[in-house]
C-alpha cells in the first residue's frame, strides 16, 4: 500500500492532475474555481494509493463544500509496491527483482530502480519521471 506523498510542483504529474481537474463539468476548464465572495479555491490535499485528492471549501458553481479525486499516472517504485504497480499498469507485463522493477513493452524492457518515479504517457507506454 503506497504511503500519502505530496507531488511535486511543476512535474508532469502535477501538471497533468491540475489539467484534469480543471477538465471535469463542475470546474469549467478552470482548475482555481475562485469563489468570488470567499476566495476559496481547490486545495491539493495529496496522493494515496494513486489517487490525487483535491478539496474546495466553498465552490462557486455549487456553494457548498467539493471534494474530487484524480487517478495518477505516475508513482514511486518502492520496492515493494507491485499492487500499486498493477493498478497504474493494467495493461502492461511486468515484474521485479532484486528491488529493480522490469515492465515489458513492445519498445523494449524499462527498469526502475526503487526509489525511481515511473509515468505513462497518453498513449499508455510507461517512461522514466524526474520526480514525482
Amino acid at each position: 500500500m503506497q504511503a500519502i506523498e505530496e507531488v511535486q510542483r511543476d512535474s508532469d504529474e502535477w501538471n497533468r492532475m491540475w489539467a484534469e481537474l480543471a477538465s471535469k463539468n463542475i470546474n469549467s476548464g478552470d482548475a482555481d474555481c475562485v469563489h468570488p465572495e470567499t476566495l476559496e479555491s481547490w486545495q491539493y490535499m495529496g496522493t494515496k494509493n494513486g489517487v490525487h485528492s483535491f478539496r474546495h471549501r466553498h465552490h462557486p458553481a455549487t456553494g457548498k463544500r467539493e471534494y474530487l479525486e484524480i487517478v495518477m499516472r505516475c508513482m514511486r517504485w518502492q520496492g515493494d509496491n507491485a499492487t500499486d504497480v498493477a493498478d497504474l499498469l493494467p495493461e502492461h507485463n511486468f515484474h521485479h527483482k532484486d528491488g529493480v522493477l522490469i515492465i515489458h513493452q513492445s519498445s523494449g524492457d524499462l527498469k526502475i530502480q526503487k526509489g525511481e518515479v515511473f509515468g505513462i504517457n497518453d498513449a499508455g507506454h510507461a517512461h522514466k519521471e524526474q520526480s514525482l
